[in-house]
């Protein structure tokens, strides 16, 4: 639970979810030790980092968690969360040999799917179409 006198940090970046690009609440974030594979007698098995964030997202209250190796940082410069490595929601990668109207209609159509299903079940059928 959130101390009220603790500052709740927050992020800006795309919610898969909504569609949205807003700000998200940090609820929690764990730090995992990943063994390397790399062994130093001096100091044994060398291990990494791995970040694990779960957000909120200010908009749709939709929960979205992201990944990120402590190599990945940039001790000079802030993180930015949108190019992070999304673990859920994931997000569908189509082949680039899809036609770029029919791509467009149907991330129309995922935008507005939990909003109106109707509309979404329509431009589904278009896309079909």
């Amino acid at each position: 639970m959130v101390n009220e006198k603790e500052e709740i940090k927050k992020e800006v970046f795309t919610c898969l979810h909504c569609g949205n690009k807003t700000s998200h609440d940090l609820l929690h974030t764990h730090t995992q030790k990943v063994p390397l594979g790399i062994y130093d007698p001096s100091f044994g098995e060398i291990n990494a980092e791995n970040y694990i964030f779960l957000f909120e997202c200010s908009t749709c209250e939709g929960v979205t968690v992201k990944s990120l190796f402590s190599e990945e940082i940039d001790p000079e410069s802030k993180v930015d969360m949108e190019w992070v490595k999304t673990l859920y929601p994931t997000q569908k990668e189509f082949p680039k040999t899809m036609p770029k109207g029919i791509l467009q209609i149907y991330n129309e159509a995922t935008k507005i799917k939990r909003i109106s299903p109707l509309a979404f079940c329509i431009l589904i059928r278009k896309a079909l179409e």
